[in-house]
């Protein structure tokens, strides 16, 4: 790309960082992220986490920037932006793109996010809980999602936290105070980082901040029943959630048209906090895909035994907190035959013990340092890679 990158702090607290780059010349990048999520509300009662867990979704159908979608859509015609929201465990966002004609705009809708007062109906709130209520009933019947939540269970010792939502708990749902919630999570904008990367002319760029993202006021940060969002990683409330500490199998059975088998096998990692943290973190990475490369020699071309086969690493569950260990699952997941289960659940624990006692070839390390290369040397000429990059050097613990 072009030129470096550039931060800076509006009037109004938020920090701004971008890239201008020639990558594309109709792309612009976009993710503002702040501390503070679900988690802040995790003993405030099973009603009021549900309804913060689904504060996203009702603000959506009510409408975030203070109109309905369907308006949204309308006023937005012919236009190329998006905008979306999220709001995870210890985090809430938003993310998009735009041409860069279509940055003002952009910006607005931004502005809006903040700015709007959510009003939910109570015909439209009935409509959305009808289609909640279908989605969840569902879920229990398609065998992918009932095989990941007993996955997810496993993994976190079924803490209440990641327990799905179940039909008869939706009428615990406060709809207003998800919609309070939600209003909460956006106010106060100092509290945001904005990354951009895109082809982004300096000039216009800084007058549309001025213009509709710096005069976006500050909000309060608390209210009756609201939870405070910490500014400090550190002062994040932790959700709990711990390894099983003894070895466990399962196995789920559902009816399906043709025998078919999802594996996964997950074990735990632990990285100690401290400045080695990003490296073994990388390392780790690394070594998941050269297992992933093995097996898939073993398991695929000498014994014809699987559909397909990946290794990875998750630090979903971590705690937030610097001063804690980074502490996350390493899953080998495969597809196979029903009658092939056994034997490449002992070839995977058979190949990882290799990996462990020998550690990996030469072969092994040169060609996934190629590999690496050339994936750096592809996504590095990509916005969506900046924006992540420049995003993860302000999130990262």
């Amino acid at each position: 790309g072009e030129g470096g990158v550039v931060e800076c702090v509006l009037s109004n607290g938020m920090r701004v960082c971008y890239k201008s780059t020639r990558f594309l010349d109709d792309e612009v990048q976009f993710k503002g992220f702040a501390l503070g999520g679900v988690s802040q509300v995790q003993g405030a009662g099973p009603g009021v986490l549900l309804s913060a867990k689904m504060s996203a979704r009702i603000a959506e159908e009510v409408g975030v920037f203070g109109v309905p979608p369907g308006d949204v859509l309308d006023m937005m015609a012919g236009m190329r932006v998006s905008v979306n929201t999220e709001i995870g465990t210890y985090s809430r966002g938003f993310a998009g793109e735009c041409s860069p004609s279509d940055l003002e705009a952009a910006f607005q809708m931004v502005h809006l996010l903040f700015r709007s007062q959510l009003l939910p109906s109570n015909e439209g709130l009935k409509v959305l809980m009808r289609m909640v209520r279908e989605q969840v009933e569902n879920q229990f019947r398609d065998p992918q999602a009932v095989f990941a939540q007993r996955c997810l269970s496993l993994v976190t010792t079924d803490a209440p936290f990641y327990r799905p939502i179940k039909p008869h708990q939706l009428s615990q749902v406060d709809a207003d105070y998800a919609c309070a919630f939600f209003k909460h999570c956006y106010s106060d904008p100092s509290r945001f980082t904005l990354v951009l990367s895109g082809h982004l002319d300096e000039a216009v760029l800084t007058e549309y901040l001025e213009k509709y993202i710096a005069n976006i006021p500050a909000g309060s940060n608390g209210g009756a029943g609201l939870p405070e969002m910490p500014a400090e990683r550190d002062e994040l409330a932790s959700v709990v959630a711990e390894f099983p500490s003894r070895r466990k199998c399962e196995v789920v059975r559902m009816n399906m048209v043709d025998p078919l088998c999802c594996t996964k096998v997950t074990l735990p990692v632990e990285i100690a906090p401290g400045p080695e943290e990003l490296e073994e973190r990388t390392l780790l990475g690394h070594a998941l895909q050269i297992l992933e490369s093995r097996l898939i020699e073993r398991m695929r071309f000498e014994l014809g035994a699987i559909y397909s086969v990946s290794a990875s690493v998750d630090f979903s569950f971590a705690s937030p907190s610097s001063k804690q260990p980074l502490a996350g699952t390493a899953s080998i997941s495969f597809t196979c035959d029903p009658s092939d289960i056994s034997k490449l659940v002992a070839k995977v624990f058979s190949e990882l013990a290799v990996l462990r006692g020998e550690g990996p070839t030469q072969q092994d390390v040169d060609t996934r340092v190629e590999i690496s290369q050339r994936e750096h040397e592809t996504s590095c000429k990509h916005n969506t890679w900046w924006l992540e990059r420049i995003a993860a050097a302000y999130t990262s613990r």
